[in-house]
């Protein structure tokens, strides 16, 4: 059972907490063979079927997973007001 004095401190962690932005970014990778004159034009017909569907990476591809989380800046609901010079 639940003591009101864990209740006030589950309420007073509730006000300490603060709204996070979490970013999260996966990483996918295929590796795909074409002839080519050099790494320059393999690299841009590769980019260029890569862009027109010929290559769809997808979960099979996955390689890695990363996450950053920042503090979410609070949005103020009025603007500043301007403090005149000499106040």
């Amino acid at each position: 059972m639940t003591s009101a004095i864990d209740k006030l401190n589950h309420y007073k962690d509730k006000a300490r907490e603060k709204p996070f932005l979490v970013e999260i970014t996966e990483t996918l990778q295929r590796t795909v063979e074409v002839l080519a004159k050099d790494a320059g034009e393999a690299e841009s017909l590769v980019r260029a079927a890569y862009r027109g569907g010929e290559y769809v990476l997808d979960t099979s591809h996955y390689i890695d997973a990363e996450f950053s989380a920042s503090e979410k800046a609070l949005e103020r609901a009025q603007a500043p007001k301007s403090r005149e010079p000499g106040l």
